[in-house]
């Protein structure tokens, strides 16, 4: 019998993330992404006590972000 060289597992993305793993992945302060709740950019969902975040929601937003070095001319 053959033995299987790899796992045939699907990479799966989150669906949400925390706040605190917005920190980690983007690198701004929990501040932030609570101001960005604030001003409507991101859009919070509460599930009992957790904040959560869409994470496709929370991509767009980071791409949607200027290039460094970008004028705003």
């Amino acid at each position: 019998m053959r033995r299987p060289t790899e796992l045939n597992v699907p990479s799966l993305a989150p669906v949400t993330i925390t706040v605190q793993q917005a920190v980690a992945i983007s690198g701004l302060s929990r501040a932030t992404i609570y101001n960005l709740f604030n001003q409507g950019a991101l859009k919070p969902r509460k599930y009992g006590t957790r904040t959560l975040i869409i994470y496709s929601e929370f991509a767009a937003f980071l791409h949607g972000l200027p290039l460094a070095g970008e004028d705003d001319r």
